[in-house]
């Protein structure tokens, strides 16, 4: 007599929250919020204002990644709120901004420039305006950024990683319901077959046909029972697991809010992490 059975689900995948020093720094993310006061470069009667838009690069560094926001129209004061990740940006490193006017049918005007030393922003941050330079004769131009502390950027990564732990767990929790379904199913379809082979055998049954499928249905109850108990202890795994990524989170927290006490332990809200 064969009946079908399951095998036992394989170990949990355990997931480990890193929260030490030892985590890949990410990459410099800044947000380049706009200008004021730039100059009018298109002089031409009818012409309008410009349309300024601003760049990003790391001084000394012509082949790393940069940044530019979009175009904003007729403008002198544009709003970017332009969020990006300076993909090649190291300890120590200077950033070099530059606001152009788009000229259609000839070079875009240059409108400013301004350049912010890493100690200006690493590690505590920085959000505020600065003069632009080279802004034209008579002309006081500003540039607001914001670029988050160091503390800020880690939070991220490890928001990041628990957020991947907490998917990962919820998986492995779907995967075991998937297996509990499945276990319960092929226990009805022993049974359902273990009843039909004894009804069909009727009262002619022989002793020995009967205690074959007697031992048949004992060995596949036991067989059940030990994998429930599998499970349930997989289960309480899990549980323990995300107390412990939910732990993690909190401890993140406390350590930001006791390095500087007038800080929000949560992401801000114009910058989001990624």
């Amino acid at each position: 007599l064969s009946i079908p059975t399951q095998q036992a689900a394989p170990a949990v995948t355990k997931v480990a929250l890193t929260t030490g020093p030892d985590v890949q720094e990410k990459p410099l993310r800044i947000m380049i919020v706009g200008a004021a006061g730039l100059r009018d470069a298109d002089l031409m009667p009818g012409s309008g204002m410009s349309d300024p838009y601003c760049t990003c690069e790391l001084l000394g560094k012509p082949h790393a990644s940069q940044v530019q926001t979009q175009v904003v129209k007729n403008t002198p004061n544009p709003l970017w709120n332009h969020e990006a990740d300076l993909q090649d940006y190291t300890i120590g490193d200077t950033l070099v901004f530059k606001v152009y006017g788009q000229d259609s049918g000839k070079r875009d005007d240059y409108l400013g420039s301004l350049t912010v030393r890493s100690d200006m922003f690493d590690p505590h941050g920085f959000e505020g305006e600065l003069p632009l330079q080279e802004s034209g004769t008579g002309i006081t131009a500003t540039l607001r950024l914001r670029i988050p502390s160091r503390d800020e950027r880690q939070q991220c990564i490890e928001n990041g990683e628990a957020e991947v732990g907490v998917a990962a767990l919820r998986e492995e929790v779907q995967y075991l319901t998937e297996v509990v379904r499945r276990e319960v199913e092929s226990l009805h379809e022993g049974i359902d077959l273990l009843a039909g082979q004894f009804h069909h055998g009727g009262s002619q049954a022989s002793i020995a046909q009967l205690q074959q499928l007697a031992a048949a249905l004992d060995e596949e109850v036991g067989t059940r029972c030990a994998n429930d108990e599998l499970l349930q202890q997989e289960l309480v795994e899990l549980g323990g697991k995300v107390d412990e990524l939910w732990g993690g989170i909190e401890a993140i927290g406390s350590e930001i809010q006791k390095s500087d006490p007038h800080q929000d332990p949560h992401p801000p809200t114009g910058l989001v992490c990624q």
